[in-house]
């Protein structure tokens, strides 16, 4: 499967993704939409969970996000990953891991250099809910967050929402054909 980057520094380059249903790539219209709706992300330190091909990843780079970890343990993603940072030339403000993501936040928990301003969540549809709630309480616990720090999650259409970390409320629920996205904000005492 081939998509593209839409806009930015790496504007029209090809990326590529493992065939077959083991990476999901987000369509070129809804990382459109999705960027759309954050607007901007120039300057975030950005984390891409379950990073697949890595697109949102070298989307928001492209646009102009300070750096970028990508997380996914799958070998055939991660090797795509690299491809694709090398043809955007985006490589030197990207590192990819290749782990399980519950196993990376528990590792990055209170490590990390810098504060994450945006999470991209995107799991395969089929995940354990157990896994995805033990994810949010993670995030959760992680202090990593910055504190105006977004997420998107990616959800197949009629799943309902995803467990939400504590302390977020989702902003912004759109659907996509096949797949929602949700995208989360801090909930401060004002809020409610």
């Amino acid at each position: 499967m081939s998509m593209r980057v839409i806009t930015g520094s790496a504007k029209g380059r090809r990326l590529t993704a493992p065939s077959g249903k083991v990476v999901r790539p987000a369509t070129d219209r809804l990382k459109g939409s999705l960027f759309n709706i954050l607007f901007d992300v120039e300057g975030d330190y950005v984390v891409d969970l379950f990073a697949g091909s890595g697109s949102l990843a070298i989307e928001a780079l492209s646009r102009g996000a300070r750096q970028a970890v990508l997380v996914d343990d799958n070998a055939g993603a991660t090797q795509h990953q690299q491809r694709n940072l090398d043809v955007c030339g985006l490589a030197d403000r990207a590192r990819m891991c290749k782990m399980d993501v519950n196993r990376f936040l528990r590792q990055a928990g209170g490590t990390a250099e810098e504060k994450w301003d945006l999470v991209f969540i995107d799991p395969p549809y089929d995940l354990n809910i157990s896994y995805l709630t033990e994810m949010a309480v993670l995030l959760s616990s992680s202090g990593q967050l910055g504190p105006t720090a977004r997420l998107v999650f990616e959800r197949r259409t009629g799943d309902g929402p995803p467990p939400l970390p504590q302390g977020f409320g989702v902003v912004v629920e759109r659907a996509y054909g096949q797949t929602t996205l949700y995208v989360m904000e801090r909930v401060f005492e004002e809020d409610v």
